[in-house]
């Protein structure tokens, strides 16, 4: 995870700054996560090659149980991108989100120079919502945002006929 989050670019549209094998090896340690039952918990969950090599990681955090909401983020190593690898990543955290979890609305928001984080999310089924001017301050700067999101019964009436890629949700155990 340190080889991607470690480059500036990759950093650019996500909430930390470039990380070292040790500000990493840290944060590693607050993600032991036994179950998403409770507000604001999150799962990082690693997305890697049938090699094992890991090639990024996803968030979904429970934003609130008593409404059945949640929120998708990721990142990406930059030399797997345009393969479709993170739409299918991020696809199975929304199967968990939605079958493991019981969410009932799952949302994502990336700035509007982010072009092909905007194309996973719509690619995904998530319908654009919203496009909130100046909405955040974002790395030092104010910055445009793109809200996307989608409900369960719409999840579940495009994957009527789909079986689950997600044959078990293990969370980690501390």
């Amino acid at each position: 995870m340190a080889a991607y989050r470690s480059i500036p670019e990759v950093c650019r549209f996500v909430p930390f700054e470039p990380m070292t094998v040790d500000d990493l090896s840290s944060r590693i340690d607050g993600w032991r996560v036994i179950d998403l039952s409770a507000d604001d918990r999150v799962a990082i969950l690693v997305a890697e090659l049938p090699d094992g090599q890991v090639i990024g990681d996803m968030m979904l955090r429970v934003t609130s149980t008593q409404h059945g909401v949640g929120a998708l983020g990721y990142v990406f190593r930059p030399d797997v991108s345009g393969r479709g690898l993170a739409t299918e990543a991020a696809h199975g955290v929304l199967h968990i989100a939605f079958e493991h979890v019981g969410l009932r609305r799952m949302i994502a928001r990336v700035d509007t120079e982010n072009a092909a984080s905007a194309r996973v999310l719509a690619r995904l089924g998530m319908r654009l919502e919203a496009h909130r001017v100046k909405a955040a301050w974002f790395k030092g700067r104010l910055v445009d945002e793109l809200e996307y999101a989608i409900l369960r019964r719409e999840w579940v009436e495009q994957h009527a006929s789909v079986p689950s890629p997600v044959a078990r949700w293990c969370p980690l155990e501390p």
